[in-house]
């Protein structure tokens, strides 16, 4: 990443808030379901899980977010694939509300 660069931060700001629009399909099925799932699954439908046998049983504080073979180091969160109790998946797939307000202005010279 270099500051005069936008071009990587602006792809990564349009992805979370793809995911973000995710869960806001979700919060409107649940709206019109008149009841709150116990738990989401968010995958990405251009991918394949070679592999896949399932998934563990997990705590009701985790979300699962497998690591992808080949995913740049800094990228500690990927949007591919994940599981976990529906407030945690909230958490998870809302993350880019919070970038916004973590993000520096541009400077201008």
């Amino acid at each position: 990443w270099h500051p005069y660069n936008e071009a990587p931060v602006q792809r990564l700001l349009q992805l979370w808030n793809g995911v973000d629009e995710c869960f806001r399909l979700v919060q409107r099925r649940e709206l019109e379901r008149e009841r709150r799932f116990d738990t989401l699954i968010r995958a990405r439908p251009d991918i394949l899980i070679e592999g896949f046998d399932g998934i563990p049983p997990l705590a009701s504080h985790t979300v699962l977010v497998p690591p992808p073979p080949k995913v740049a180091r800094w990228a500690h969160v990927t949007d591919l694939f994940a599981v976990g109790p529906r407030d945690l998946m909230a958490k998870y797939m809302t993350i880019s509300r919070g970038c916004l307000y973590n993000t520096r202005a541009p400077l201008y010279d």
